[in-house]
Formats: C-alpha cells, sequence, structure tokens
C-alpha cells in the first residue's frame, strides 16, 4: 500500500510503501483515497508533538476522497464500490 507519510518523527513527508492494513473491525470501512489532503494537524502528528497512538513509518492525512475499498461485517449504511 502507497501512502503520503513519515518514515520518522520529525522526518519528511514522502511517499512510503506500507503493509497492507489491518484486518477491519467489525464496525470498519477502508477507503481507497483518489484524494487526500494534509492539514495543519499533521504536521503536529508528524513532529511527534500530537500522540494519536501511531508510530513511524505511518500514513499521514485524515481528509479525502476515494472509493469504499472494503466494510467490516457490522457495517449496513455503506458499500463497497461507493
Amino acid at each position: 500500500m502507497r501512502a503520503a507519510g513519515t518514515a520518522s518523527f520529525d522526518g519528511r513527508v514522502e511517499i512510503l510503501e506500507l503493509v497492507e492494513p489491518r484486518p477491519l473491525a467489525g464496525d470498519g470501512v477502508l477507503i481507497e483515497f483518489k484524494r487526500a489532503g494534509i492539514g495543519k494537524w499533521e504536521e503536529f502528528v508528524r513532529a511527534g508533538g500530537w500522540d494519536v497512538g501511531l508510530r513511524p513509518p505511518m500514513a499521514l492525512g485524515v481528509q479525502g476522497a476515494g472509493t469504499i475499498f472494503a466494510v467490516g461485517e457490522d457495517v449496513t449504511e455503506f458499500a463497497t464500490g461507493r
């Protein structure tokens, strides 16, 4: 999986090859992003100043647009391909 992210705290933003996502939780949704935005809050995460529970290498960006790739078994309001 390719993602824009950082390989280390305070590292530069670059394209990373990451392992495939972990299995979805029952209420999870996996989105294949076509476009993503990186805002000021990601700068805090990248620099290690805001602990969001992730450690590098990690993808950045919480805003984006794409297609639903997979849904967890408990998801009823979303479907793949939308």
